[in-house]
């Protein structure tokens, strides 16, 4: 999948795409039954830190150690799929069984995203 060390790696809800993240930044999404590559970007500017899978695996969160946290639409190429983005300095993504994705940010704050 990457030419480098992988930091951060999930599974849809479903199981049919795996998503992985790079110490360089990108995000690669693969279909887990064919190992073909379905999305790639270039997500942050640091290692990436934890993804997690959202909406009926149609969405993707992301963070990294470049205290960012993104939102990408993996079906969409507009703007490469980017929904949000914004500074939330260290944190960390958990998902949730139903289709959630919770952060932890670096002042132990805890965010939702559906």
């Amino acid at each position: 999948l990457h030419n480098e060390w992988v930091s951060a790696l999930v599974l849809s809800k479903e199981g049919t795409l795996c998503a992985s993240g790079s110490n360089s930044g990108v995000i690669k999404v693969c279909a887990t039954d064919s190992g073909t590559e379905v999305w790639r970007r270039p997500a942050h500017n640091l290692r990436i830190t934890g993804l997690s899978f959202a909406n009926e695996g149609n969405q993707l969160a992301s963070v990294g150690d470049d205290g960012a946290f993104a939102s990408w639409d993996i079906t969409r190429e507009t703007a490469g799929g980017l929904l949000a983005s914004f500074e939330t300095g260290r944190s960390a993504l958990f998902s949730l069984g139903n289709h959630a994705t919770i952060m932890l940010d670096e002042f132990g704050l805890v965010h939702r995203y559906k």
